[in-house]
């Protein structure tokens, strides 16, 4: 989510209009609600931003304790 190709970095070119780290946290937060008011209880929420080639604002995307699961860095490259 916070790669320099990801639609939610602002300093993507190509970044759609109005997309940011703040609306990447709203929609992963809608999903794990939609799973929650569905009564999933078999899935883990597992947040892994990118440490190599990242934008280095990790803590804006991070959509909350109750929200996640586990913690994982991705150095993708």
């Amino acid at each position: 989510m916070n790669g320099s190709w990801s639609d939610w970095n602002p300093d993507n070119s190509a970044q759609p209009a109005g997309e940011t780290p703040a609306t990447y946290v709203a929609m992963w937060q809608h999903v794990v609600n939609y799973f929650r008011s569905a009564g999933v209880t078999n899935v883990k929420w597992v947040w892994a931003p990118n440490v190599d080639g990242g934008d280095g604002s990790m803590a804006a995307y991070y959509p909350g304790d109750s929200y996640v699961d586990y913690v994982g860095l991705d150095g993708y490259n």
